[in-house]
């Protein structure tokens, strides 16, 4: 199992187009792949779950994996949390 703590970097945080970016890029992993936020965990394979972490800029989630392909998945998912996505700020 590895886990390690992110910071939403993203102005509008956790949208539809950066969740459906975390569940494309956990899905093709086989791995256990999971989004950890005020003690709660929401599966990164769901959109529906990863949307309901309501992850907002400078939130810390944790991402934990399992299984084969654990670290590969762990970094990928991370450099979506922390990229800055090439839009308007919320409310413009």
């Amino acid at each position: 199992m590895q886990q390690k703590d992110f910071i939403i970097q993203n102005p509008n945080g956790i949208h539809t187009r950066p969740a459906r970016k975390i569940v494309t890029a956990s899905s093709a992993y086989p791995c256990e792949v999971f989004l950890e936020k005020s003690g709660k965990r929401f599966s990164a394979k769901r959109l529906l779950s990863v949307l309901s972490v309501n992850g907002k800029q400078g939130d810390a989630i944790t991402v934990v994996t399992e299984g084969e392909q654990e670290q590969e998945a762990l970094n990928e998912i991370g450099t979506i949390l922390e990229l800055v996505w090439d839009e308007a700020p919320a409310g413009e």
